[in-house]
């Protein structure tokens, strides 16, 4: 029974609490929210005694459960929602989840935050509760506590069959998508969780998939388009989370995650994320030379950073290219396979064995290599620099030319594709950019070396064959993103064979020609 204080303000404030509740009138009796500052606990009384009959009989409405969460409710939620949690049964149905969200967000708000965690703790405890409620209370540990609840969620969600692991799932989300900041709060393995859970489930379909009423032109959702969406914000808010973090364990998990025929639909969003969050790392981890570094440089010593480095190299292979076109060492000699194949037609009519047909062939892309590096060495090493063949990195992945700087601490991948190669026009992505570049020693700089043999270009998979180095390594910029273009260098080297001129053997050597892209 309610203490006696003025029994005519009993009656009207159950009254009033019967109501469709001040979300429905046009304001708060002044006289009401007079009591609510200075008698918080008579109307808690009150409250009580109405909400717990409804609680218990399955009826009522629920809009001044609502208001419990608003600030002009504060003293009265703090003596209310304690007692209406001990009523809620353990095995309840969505008449009774539906109006705990309501009390259990007032706890959240207006209670000290152990306390809430005690009652948390203390429902789950019983075993006879159904899916639903446990799901909302783990849901609600996890909003408090995320790195503590945060197994305890995973493992309810995974348990049972597939239907039944799946009802789960639909029976939580919405709270968990309601916890702020949640990724940011279990931390990298955390967010790989939810993203597995959630994302094998849920396509990125769900996003924004809502439908207008043509009637009222209210967004009206149905309840597994909900889910949907609801499931699918969540995993890309995981995945955003990620792409943000500069620690390598978000590289791996993105790597990992992007490569789990699980999330097969999720693979595109992953893989940016995982370009995002590789430019990040860069951009932090970024370092300026000092003048001392500067002036070492300038001596031409050692480069001091990542881009010196590649910037010397993209320099170094310009001199390479203009040694093999107008140099007097025939340098293109070096990437083909010369052999004799017996007389020509018309010294066969003669008799004379005076001179032979030769054929020419390109060599294999590892003899190419080789020579390129013999090549390049020794303008290195004038440079402090080396470089080896055959790096090791991402995956297991060996990129062609590994170029160092003394300690090893700063290098760069070099990729070196023939024109004629299979995988020329995808390789800057696939092989350079994603695998080779991501090495925390190159700052997500790279070469990626094109061999112009002549007429032996693989055409693109739009647009016709490059006639030209030039045209090629134009065709090649226009694959790379803006960001991409200040780290990725394509230098396109021309080593064709000179035209050699009709009926003798002088040859007629073609202008000197590289092309890069080099900033």
């Amino acid at each position: 029974m309610v203490s006696g204080y003025q029994r005519p303000h009993v009656h009207r404030v159950a009254e009033l609490l019967r109501t469709e509740g001040p979300a429905r009138i046009v304001a708060v009796p002044d006289w009401f929210a007079d009591l609510l500052v200075t008698r918080p606990e008579f109307v808690a009384e009150v409250f009580v005694e109405v909400h717990a009959a409804w609680i218990r009989g399955r009826r009522g409405r629920h809009e001044h459960l609502a208001h419990l969460a608003g600030t002009e409710h504060v003293a009265v939620a703090r003596l209310v929602v304690p007692q209406l949690l001990a009523i809620f049964p353990v095995r309840g149905t969505k008449w009774h989840l539906s109006r705990m969200r309501l009390v259990a967000e007032a706890a959240v708000r207006h209670l000290p935050e152990d306390e809430v965690l005690a009652t948390v703790q203390r429902r789950l405890a019983f075993g006879s509760m159904d899916v639903a409620q446990r799901a909302f209370w783990l849901a609600t540990g996890l909003r408090l506590r995320p790195r503590e609840f945060l197994g305890r969620m995973i493992r309810f969600l995974d348990r049972g069959n597939q239907a039944q692991s799946r009802r789960r799932v639909e029976s939580c989300i919405a709270d968990i998508a309601r916890a702020a900041g949640l990724p940011g709060k279990i931390g990298v393995a955390g967010a790989c969780a939810l993203i597995r859970v959630f994302g094998n489930r849920y396509s990125p379909d769900g996003l924004g998939h809502r439908l207008s009423d043509s009637n009222t032109g209210f967004v009206r959702v149905a309840e597994e388009d909900e889910v949907r969406e609801q499931a699918a914000h969540l995993v890309q808010r995981c995945v955003d989370h990620l792409s943000q973090e500069s620690k390598r364990s978000a590289s791996r998990a993105l790597d990992l995650l992007a490569r789990d025929p699980a999330l097969a639909s999720w693979h595109g969003a992953l893989r940016h994320a995982r370009r995002h969050q590789a430019e990040r790392r860069r951009e932090m981890s970024h370092r300026h030379p000092s003048l001392a570094e500067i002036a070492d440089v300038m001596r031409c010593g050692p480069p001091a950073n990542a881009y010196d480095l590649a910037e010397v190299t993209a320099d170094l292979l310009d001199d390479i290219a203009r040694e093999i076109r107008d140099g007097n060492a025939d340098g293109w000699r070096l990437f083909w396979n010369e052999g004799s194949v017996g007389k020509t037609a018309a010294n066969a009519r003669h008799g004379t064995n005076a001179r032979h047909e030769v054929s020419w062939s390109p060599k294999h892309e590892n003899s190419c290599r080789d020579a390129l590096l013999l090549l390049l060495r020794p303008h290195l090493a004038r440079r402090r620099a080396d470089a080896q063949p055959e790096a090791r990195y991402a995956e297991g992945k060996r990129a062609d030319i590994r170029v160092s700087c003394p300690g090893g601490t700063v290098a760069i991948p070099i990729e070196i594709k023939k024109d004629s190669h299979p995988e020329l026009w995808s390789a800057i992505d696939a092989q350079l950019v994603r695998k080779y570049a991501r090495d925390p020693g190159s700052g997500g700089h790279g070469i990626y070396l094109v061999l112009w043999f002549g007429d032996r270009c693989v055409v693109p998979r739009t647009g016709n064959r490059p006639k030209s180095p030039a045209e090629l390594m134009d065709r090649m910029r226009q694959q790379l993103s803006a960001q991409q273009r200040r780290f990725v260098r394509v230098i396109v080297l021309d080593v064709s064979r000179p035209q050699v001129g009709q009926g003798d053997e002088g040859q007629t050597i073609p202008p000197s020609h590289i092309a890069t892209n080099a900033p």
